[in-house]
């Protein structure tokens, strides 16, 4: 093998672990040896919020770090802490913010971008948002967040999401 196909092949291997590292839940990025298939289901979320947002990719993340600082920035710095907690990590924030609303954040996504604002900045008129133009039904937001559940022991399972009412209304 070649010097150029080993470096082919290396930085094959960086991008895609690159690319994964979008998909990986709280519970990989907090290194939990007590890993279960809820980290499938929380791959299914970022598919889920990707298509909803129509943002790709969701998370972009360069290291672990920073892709657990951009789940904490989305989903609340307290409810990070706290599943941290359960699984003997410790996280030392300076600072813990809410949670945003997702759809919010979604349909804020799709819109066209202005100048100004970033994702987590949200206007008074965004927060009065009438959904009803919304061209996804709630209950594909109510499964994203369930989905999205931190917590893995508290995450939807698989029989439960494919059970939902989103797949029974829209298919």
């Amino acid at each position: 093998m070649s010097w150029l196909d080993r470096n082919k092949i290396n930085e094959l291997h960086h991008n895609a672990r690159l690319n994964l590292r979008r998909y990986r839940p709280p519970e990989v990025l907090l290194k939990n040896p007590n890993q279960t298939t809820a980290v499938d289901i929380w791959a299914s979320g970022v598919i889920m919020v990707s298509i909803l947002s129509g943002c790709y990719p969701f998370f972009k993340a360069s290291d672990d770090f920073d892709a657990l600082a951009e789940i904490t920035t989305v989903f609340g710095g307290e409810v990070v802490r706290k599943t941290a907690e359960k699984m003997s990590r410790h996280i030392c924030m300076s600072r813990s913010n809410q949670p945003l609303h997702l759809r919010k954040l979604c349909v804020r996504l799709r819109r066209p971008p202005t100048s100004g604002g970033s994702v987590t900045s949200v206007d008074d008129k965004e927060m009065n948002m009438d959904f009803s133009a919304d061209i996804f039904p709630d209950s594909a937001y109510d499964l994203m967040s369930k989905l999205f559940t931190v917590d893995p022991q508290k995450r939807i399972s698989a029989a439960e999401a494919l059970d939902h009412p989103f797949f029974k209304e829209n298919m």
